[in-house]
């Protein structure tokens, strides 16, 4: 069986993961799940019910999967026709604000809704019953079409009903393969670039690339650069992002194997205009005054760093911070993390009392949303430590007490000074917080702990005493 990997973090735990037919695996190879039971096929990633998670498709053996993202079966429903079937493509075919998936077999194309139930399907002429699709709205009207090549035909099927809107000779003896749209000469108007050979069965295939005949398709991204190609996997210059956006957590994506821009590349053109001016004598110098024309609105963004560690027992305090540049109200969300944690969604005040039980690392995400829908996420693994402990330093000479201290994470502070009868000068007899004290490993200016150690220092005075006071604080110390 033939699979197409894909890389996409189903689950929001800040690690991607490896889609290869029925099998997930984890970003160092290990395997996170496998259906043992369902062999190999092909892939895409969507969102199809009302949870932040992905949900993974597969098609298989003449049937369509719809699996969680923990690899249980939510949905399967099977092809129309023969008992194979390609890679599937997903996105919004009826502009219903529900992702369908479009699927070819050997005698059909086939759309199903979200909950795979068959919504139409169109003969087709193809023998391996294998090939892709892609999805592009040409008109820019909120409606997609499919761009589907079989054994003899390249289709334009418009994604509402199926209706053939254009019908292409392109023979093929077909295998995997996959018509796909992008900007490939730059100039502002999307084409088709598709495969075929000249008597449908010479397996040397060549490239074509079909246009608008006035070059009047609307604009779109200049790049596809994989099979399982979904926009926010790649940047427009052809770098790879750190840290892929989820598809179908974007606002107006939620698709696989379509191209478009994100939110924020759309409709960014320019304009400019020269003038000078003149005091009825004499003209000035030109000036140049240019324009950027950008999108009606943009999602916020995060600008706060997260706090990565936490302590067993403390109280675990992020104030997550973001910016609108249209000045929206935004609202942030926990999306994935410790079932006790919470968010503040004015103030973006992450909280969580954490306890023994959580030492380890877990997984959080956060959003943050404006009035109009539009969304980031900020991804991070957030680790519980066991807390600091003071050390015990009464008694200890003062270099000896200051090197526990500071092997301890902590930090010797301020020394006061106290006379006392009896102790050795140089000595330690008193400190706080108490030996045993536990101090939270995170930095907070506010919450800092301080230590005071009492040491003794002889007097030239006389015979008597005096005694020290070491004020320690903490590195790394919460309250």
């Amino acid at each position: 069986p033939i699979c197409h990997a894909i890389i996409s973090d189903i689950d929001l735990d800040g690690s991607p993961d490896i889609l290869a037919g029925n099998t997930v695996y984890n970003a160092d190879g290990s395997t996170k799940w496998q259906r043992a039971d369902l062999s190999d096929g092909y892939n895409a990633v969507g969102n199809f019910d009302l949870d932040a998670f992905a949900e993974v498709v597969l098609v298989t053996g003449g049937d369509v999967y719809i699996l969680e993202h923990d690899g249980q079966t939510k949905l399967s429903a099977a092809l129309a026709g023969g008992s194979h079937g390609g890679a599937p493509t997903v996105g919004d075919f009826d502009s219903d604000g529900l992702a369908e998936i479009g699927v070819a077999d050997d005698n059909y194309y086939n759309l199903f809704e979200h909950d795979l139930t068959l919504k139409w399907k169109v003969e087709n002429d193809d023998g391996s019953g294998r090939t892709g699709s892609t999805l592009f709205d040409f008109e820019n009207d909120g409606l997609v079409e499919i761009v589907y090549s079989d054994e003899e035909r390249l289709y334009v099927l418009r994604g509402l009903d199926g209706k053939i809107l254009l019908d292409v000779e392109a023979r093929s003896p077909t295998g995997v393969e996959a018509p796909i749209v992008a900007d490939v000469d730059n100039d502002g108007s999307a084409e088709i670039v598709a495969m075929a050979s000249r008597d449908g069965i010479d397996q040397s295939a060549a490239l074509f690339v079909l246009k608008a005949v006035n070059d009047n398709w609307v604009a779109t991204r200049p790049i596809w650069n994989q099979n399982s190609y979904h926009v926010t996997n790649i940047n427009l210059d052809g770098s790879i992002p750190a840290h892929e956006q989820p598809n179908w957590l974007t606002p107006r994506l939620n698709n696989f194997r379509q191209n478009q821009f994100l939110p924020e590349e759309e409709n960014k053109a320019g304009d400019s205009f020269t003038y000078k001016a003149n005091d009825g004598a004499l003209d000035s110098n030109e000036a140049s005054v240019y324009i950027d024309l950008l999108p009606a609105n943009t999602a916020p963004r995060f600008v706060s760093t997260p706090l990565e560690k936490a302590s067993a027992g403390f109280e675990y305090l992020y104030g997550a911070q973001a910016i609108d540049r249209e000045y929206d109200v935004i609202v942030f969300a926990l999306v994935n993390g410790p079932a006790s944690m919470f968010v503040d969604p004015a103030t973006g005040l992450v909280r969580w009392m954490t306890s023994l039980s959580d030492l380890g690392t877990h997984p959080v995400t956060l959003s943050v949303t404006d009035s109009k829908g539009y969304s980031s996420l900020q991804h991070y693994n957030l680790k519980v430590e066991y807390p600091l402990v003071v050390p015990d330093v009464v008694g200890d000479p003062l270099t000896l007490a200051s090197d526990r201290i500071e092997r301890a994470t902590l930090k010797t502070g301020a020394i006061s000074e106290r006379t006392h009868p009896q102790v050795p000068a140089g000595r330690v007899i008193e400190q706080f917080p108490l030996a045993g004290s536990t101090a939270n490993v995170i930095a907070s200016p506010k919450s800092a702990v301080r230590l005071a150690l009492m040491v003794t220092v002889a007097l030239r005075s006389g015979p008597r005493t005096m005694v020290s006071g070491l004020l320690v604080s903490v590195k790394n110390f919460g309250a």
